[in-house]
């Protein structure tokens, strides 16, 4: 006679499954090579006939995955913010953390440009060449922010330097007046 208790059939199912588990699996590929064209038929036919539904559970899955991904991503940085730190150097710049700290060192631990620590008390920045990919220096936040916007051009920085001298020059004469 059958159990009826379904916890009591699930743990002999378990047990069976598992005193028996290289035969089953023997069997199994056993079977499905013989009827390996009437199987794939019927799970084309299965996907067929329901993609819609089979569509809805896979977009709920991921959907579910996605914040499960993105909460141990952010528990992987809360934790090991300086590995992440290193992996991102290592691959965006092609510096290692030594490389960095060797270069701020050269540097007096300030920034290249302005010789201030960042405002942010962040790290200085990696400066780079957007062109050759090769690294220049480490910058405060501020700085990083103008060389980008500067798109790197010296032309650029010299028509911007030689305006504020000039309205430096007007706003001392106003003053003086």
């Amino acid at each position: 006679m059958p159990c009826k208790d379904p916890e009591k059939r699930k743990a002999y199912r378990e047990a069976y499954y598992q005193k028996n588990r290289d035969h089953l699996i023997t069997q199994q590929k056993a079977y499905y090579q013989l009827h390996k064209e009437h199987t794939i038929a019927q799970k084309k036919e299965y996907r067929e006939t329901n993609r819609e539904v089979i569509l809805a559970k896979s977009k709920a899955k991921w959907k579910q995955k996605a914040s499960q991904y993105a909460e141990q991503k952010r528990m992987k940085y809360r934790y090991n913010k300086d590995l992440v730190w290193a992996s991102n150097i290592k691959q965006r710049f092609g510096i290692t953390p030594n490389d960095y700290y060797e270069m701020l060192e050269k540097q007096g631990g300030v920034c290249a440009t302005c010789g201030g620590q960042c405002k942010t008390g962040r790290r200085l920045a990696v400066d780079h060449d957007h062109i050759t990919g090769k690294v220049r220096g480490l910058l405060c936040s501020s700085c990083n922010i103008v060389v980008g916007h500067l798109q790197d051009s010296p032309e650029r920085i010299q028509r911007i330097s030689d305006y504020l001298k000039q309205h430096s020059q007007l706003r001392l004469v106003r003053n003086s007046a």
